[in-house]
């Protein structure tokens, strides 16, 4: 969930549910698919800028890296394939099978953080779209490319985006003419 979360620059909203599971506009297994050997592809059915309600594609793809998401989410197709009898059921699901909500992702958001030594309290289930904008920068991405992966139709996306220590320490190097 948040590997998908991450890479997919996603909103909670469009992973978990607030309210009742519906499989019309909740994530069902159908909505995470393999087209090939090199793509997933992650349905969206309905987002908070998608007001005509008709969806969007997410993909990831099958890159050499040291993160694997492609590998990660095959896996979690599978297993998740395995457990549930009909495709309709819903993709993401919390420690008791039930449709993981809102509230769940960021318990166990937290859980996994405080358990690897990271201090929870600055993050959220919006750190991943956050991240994902924030690393997009970073790593040299366009505006435009940024903009595509993100779903966003503006430059709302720089809203999102944090600097680190180093470039603020950086800019006041240059604003002063020395190197502190």
């Amino acid at each position: 969930m948040f590997i998908l979360a991450f890479f997919g620059f996603l909103r909670c909203s469009e992973l978990a549910i607030t309210s009742g599971f519906s499989p019309a506009i909740h994530p069902t297994i159908s909505d995470l698919a393999v087209l090939d050997g090199e793509t997933i592809s992650y349905f969206i059915k309905q987002s908070k800028t998608d007001q005509a309600k008709k969806g969007h594609f997410i993909y990831i793809f099958n890159l050499q890296s040291p993160i694997q998401p492609f590998q990660t989410l095959l896996a979690f197709l599978q297993l998740r394939k395995s457990q549930s009898k009909l495709p309709s059921d819903p993709l993401f699901t919390d420690d008791f099978n039930r449709p993981a909500t809102r509230f769940w992702f960021q318990k166990h958001l937290k859980s996994v953080l405080l358990l690897s030594g990271t201090p929870a309290d600055n993050f959220s289930s919006h750190s991943f779209r956050i991240g994902a904008a924030t690393t997009a920068v970073q790593k040299g991405l366009s505006q435009q490319q940024i903009q595509a992966l993100g779903r966003w139709s503006s430059e709302a996306f720089k809203s999102y985006i944090r600097s680190d220590r180093s470039l603020i320490t950086e800019a006041h190097q240059t604003l002063v003419g020395r190197p502190f």
